[in-house]
């Protein structure tokens, strides 16, 4: 069976200590993964979608964007 491709949304507040670890955490899984009911899907990519906080969220969303081109 062939796996489905899906997106990634994560809404992204004041953020900044976490986004690196779980964007890393979401990349591992980009080999095929399974549901919980069996079908097979792969991350095909990840939309950080940024609102605005004020610790410093924007500047490591641009880092990993650079990184993960």
């Amino acid at each position: 069976m062939t796996p489905h491709t899906i997106s990634v949304v994560i809404p992204v507040y004041n953020g900044q200590k976490t986004l690196p670890q779980l964007v890393d955490e979401i990349l591992s899984t980009s080999t095929v993964s399974y549901s919980p009911e069996g079908r097979p899907f792969i991350t095909n990519e990840i939309v950080l979608v940024y609102d605005h906080g004020s610790d410093g969220s924007e500047d490591t969303i641009r880092q990993l964007a650079r990184v993960h081109e």
